[in-house]
């Protein structure tokens, strides 16, 4: 068991029932910054911070990609529209 603080009041937890960002992102196949970015935008709420690193439970739901991004199907050399 760890205690940490989560705003003004101490949370126990159970460290075997959480990832680390890294980890995180192996499992979900990202990459650890956008792990990261997801905890920091609050789309990642099963996430505790211990000491400067993040803690993400190991049930939590990987967010919906919510980026619009456009494809060119592997061709190199052609502009998006």
């Amino acid at each position: 068991m760890i205690l940490t603080w989560l705003g003004k009041k101490a949370l126990l937890v159970e460290i075997t029932d959480y990832l680390t960002v890294r980890q995180t992102a192996e499992k979900w196949g990202v990459t650890a910054r956008w792990v990261q970015f997801l905890v920091k935008d609050g789309r990642i709420t099963e996430a505790v911070r211990l000491g400067n690193a993040w803690l993400i439970h190991k049930d939590a739901v990987k967010p919906c990609e919510t980026r619009n991004r456009k494809k060119n199907n592997g061709k190199v050399g052609e502009k998006h529209e």
